[in-house]
């Protein structure tokens, strides 16, 4: 297959192949220089724990819980801090 190069350095990976690979738009890719080939590897984001953090932003956005864990946080590094640690 033959793509074409935006004038914005973007490519559209065709249909057929993200379908193969379940590729929902989003996702994320290594790429590398190889032997003067581009490689374009899909990265798992389960794999990578920040993944896992960010997701929690859009499901919990209107909770109220990030807000309460950021100022817990907050708090025990504040505690840490004048422990000495």
């Amino acid at each position: 297959m033959i793509v074409t190069l935006s004038t914005k350095g973007q490519l559209v990976i065709p249909k057929e192949i993200r379908k193969a690979l379940s590729l929902r738009a989003g996702a994320k890719f290594a790429v590398e220089l190889h032997q003067g080939q581009i490689l374009l590897k899909p990265v798992d984001d389960a794999r990578r724990p920040r993944a896992v953090i960010d997701g929690l932003y859009g499901k919990f956005a209107q909770s109220g819980l990030l807000n309460d864990l950021a100022t817990e946080r907050q708090q025990e590094l504040r505690r840490d801090e004048a422990r000495g640690l």
